[in-house]
């Protein structure tokens, strides 16, 4: 089925934000003795888990070490979790584009309808995707929750389309598992902090091979 609309992640595919996520664990415990080397046990063993999960895991090992400062209380998690969101936000609304993501989204929103389907917050991305000034490219922004695949099913529903002519674009085997889920055409790109156990076939070093990619689905 011909492309018709086109739905974009945004960490790693759209903006080089990927290495701020994880920065923004150390910023969130910084006060704690020790804390780097408990996030990257957490973060190894929960690579894709959400902030708030992971801060809970964290704090909870911490907790054990004895800092005190470090129960895992609702409170306490929900106060860490807003010190990472907005050292996250700050981050993505003003790191570098991935390369030709501006001039790519110009191009392609004259020629489809364009969604963003990421895994942060509906308020985060609203936030980062105005901040850019990126808002006049897209139809709608989905975010978390619910997930990947009911955001595709959602984007399609907005845009009027059948599922399996959304075109998903992504730089880790979360957005390829989501497109293959919903029988949707991908395209990975594949900046540094992308992570694909197999490379799709195709696959974008450059958002301005985009265009040509489409036209070989």
């Amino acid at each position: 089925m011909p492309v018709q609309v086109i739905a974009f992640d945004l960490d790693g595919t759209l903006i080089d934000s990927n290495r701020i996520k994880r920065q923004g664990f150390d910023h969130t415990f910084s006060e704690f003795d020790g804390s780097a080397e408990v996030v990257e046990s957490v973060l190894q063993q929960h690579r894709k888990a959400f902030r708030t999960t992971v801060i809970q895991l964290v704090l909870e090992k911490l907790y054990a070490l004895g800092q005190p400062d470090a129960e895992p209380t609702a409170t306490r998690v929900a106060e860490l979790a807003e010190r990472y969101n907005r050292f996250c936000i700050d981050g993505a609304s003003t790191c570098p584009e991935m390369p030709g993501a501006a001039a790519a989204l110009a191009d392609l929103k004259s020629q489809f309808p364009l969604f963003i389907n990421t895994a942060t917050s509906h308020a985060a991305v609203d936030e980062i995707i105005g901040r850019r000034g990126w808002k006049s490219h897209f139809t709608g922004l989905f975010g978390y929750p619910p997930d990947k695949v009911n955001n595709i099913k959602a984007i399609a529903q907005a845009a009027g389309v059948e599922v399996s002519s959304v075109l998903v674009v992504g730089d880790d085997d979360q957005d390829r598992l989501a497109a293959e889920a919903c029988d949707c055409p991908f395209i990975a790109v594949t900046g540094p902090t992308a992570h694909f156990t197999c490379l799709p076939d195709l696959a974008a070093t450059h958002l301005n091979q985009l265009s040509l990619f489409i036209q070989k689905l």
